[in-house]
């Protein structure tokens, strides 16, 4: 099944790829925090959703492809978070968009904050 071509339009939401990073606080203690490594136009579409219930409460789940230009310098990984209009995302997996090298098709699970 052909998809459709991804056009510049359709990357109309400026998303802010964070990475985890450890830094030293007064007391030298290690302290955790997300630091921007980028930002990018992006497509933020919404793929699936479901509920669970641990510790006593239900917890929403729901999936979305992202979808960015390739930055060859600035690579993407799991280990890093999409931070978009005060909404956290957990990358999933990081794939090549129709295998062309142009685009970055991203899997992610957004974090309740």
């Amino acid at each position: 099944m052909a998809r459709k071509m991804l056009k510049a339009g359709q990357l109309r939401n400026k998303v802010t790829v964070q990475a985890n990073t450890d830094s030293r606080d007064a007391f030298g203690g290690v302290v955790n925090s997300w630091a921007t490594r980028f930002s990018a136009f992006a497509s933020i579409n919404p793929t699936s959703g479901n509920e669970r219930l641990g510790s006593d409460k239900i917890t929403a789940e729901r999936s979305y492809e992202i979808v960015m230009r390739v930055n060859p310098s600035l690579p993407v990984s799991p280990q890093h978070r999409i931070s978009w209009d005060s909404r956290l995302f957990d990358i999933q997996s990081v794939s090549n968009f129709e295998e062309k090298g142009h685009f970055l098709k991203i899997d992610a699970i957004e974090r309740e904050v």
